[in-house]
Order: C-alpha cells, then structure tokens, then sequence
C-alpha cells in the first residue's frame, strides 16, 4: 500500500471459504467478495475488509484491529468461538448492512457498530463494551448484559422485562462517542443526540446488570 503497510487482495470469492484471517495480527487484508464462516475470528490486529457478504460468526472472539464489512452478515457477529466464553474482547467491528442475531453476544471489549438492522437478542450476555445500532433491532436487547452500552436509534421490537427504566436524560458523553464512532467510520453516520436528552435503561436486573442502553428517538 501507499503507506507502507503490507497489504494483501482475495479477489472473487463466493462465500465458500472460512475461516479468512483468523488469528490475523498485523497488516491489510481484503476480500473482493463475499467470505464464509468466522472470518477474522480471534483477529490480534490489522484490519480486514470485505467488500461482499459474510457468513456467520463474523469476528468471533476478536481481540483487536478492524474489520469492515460491507455487505451483510448472518448471526452471531463477534460472539464467542466454539468453546469459549468471551466474545469480542476489543477492535472494531463495522458493518455497513444488516447483520442476523446474537451480534455481540458475551461481549467483553471494543465496539460493534451496526449501520444496519439487526435481529434479535442483540448483546446477549454482553459483559462490557459499545455497541451501536442504526437500523431496527430486534426482540429482547440487551438480555443478560453486565455492563457495557448499548446505543439504538429507535426502540426495538421487545425489550426484556429485567430492564429498568431511567427516564429521558441528556448524556454529555454521547457527543464523544458519535465522534468516535464517525471517525472510525470515516463518515458522518447521522447519529445525534436528541435536544430532550436519550432514553435509557438499566440492566439486566437479573444478573445483578450495571449496563444501559439507550434509545436515540426524540421524544414527542
């Protein structure tokens, strides 16, 4: 690449190949396509870039660098390996469409930002961590979650009974995190905090949850 950093271009797959960039942890990788199963699974650094659709288990278990997708993924978005317990453990995950269920599942680190929709169960288990959201997500978010943010631009389909609501409050810390959020987006992503403040709610009681997640819709 211009920059010095050592590059490498996969060119016309079809979905057929797991497994790209597992254990990857330095340099520039780039799918011209789409990719299988558990790409950048355990990913240590670099970043990755899919120009097509994946499959599922994208990012399991990452540890650092990026990975973009610009498709569309199936479920289980940086969730934990067969085997493990924890989820994305730091990094950022990007993805520019919808993406299926359990994205973010056991989360302990980083940040999963979702342009798209999402299904259901969305940061099940999460531990800590950001996760954002900026088309509909589906049924119960936030389920089981210890710590960690959820941030969604309307109000699911259902939330879990064991989330507590905090009313409408302004967050001054939002404002940071939507920097951060389009810088490492490298665009404006829309995100924006309502004049009136945010919901937000508290969980999951059920395990003793210090998580929050907040819903961006103004208040009418």
């Amino acid at each position: 690449d211009d920059d010095g950093e050592p590059g490498l271009h996969l060119s016309t797959l079809d979905g057929r190949c797991d497994l790209i960039g597992a254990g990857m942890t330095a340099g520039r990788l780039q799918v011209n396509g789409d990719a299988g199963d558990a790409v950048a699974q355990g990913m240590q650094g670099g970043q990755l870039t899919v120009t097509g659709d994946c499959g599922d288990l994208a990012g399991s278990g990452l540890v650092d660098g990026t990975l973009r997708i610009h498709g569309q993924a199936g479920d289980g978005v940086g969730a934990p390996p067969g085997g493990q317990r924890q989820g994305q453990r730091g990094g950022l995950i990007h993805i520019s469409r919808p993406c299926g269920e359990r994205a973010g599942e056991a989360m302990r680190r980083g940040v999963l930002l979702i342009e798209g929709h999402c299904g259901r169960l969305l940061g099940h288990r999460m531990i800590a961590g950001t996760i954002v959201v900026g088309g509909q997500a589906g049924a119960w978010p936030g389920y089981g979650m210890r710590r960690g943010t959820i941030v969604l631009t309307r109000a699911p389909e259902t939330l879990p009974p064991t989330l507590q609501s905090n009313g409408r409050l302004y967050l001054s810390f939002l404002s940071l995190l939507i920097d951060q959020l389009n810088t490492g987006a490298g665009k404006d992503l829309g995100l924006q905090q309502p004049a009136g403040g945010v919901l937000r709610w508290l969980g999951d009681a059920a395990c003793h949850g210090q998580g929050e997640l907040l819903i961006l819709e103004k208040s009418t």
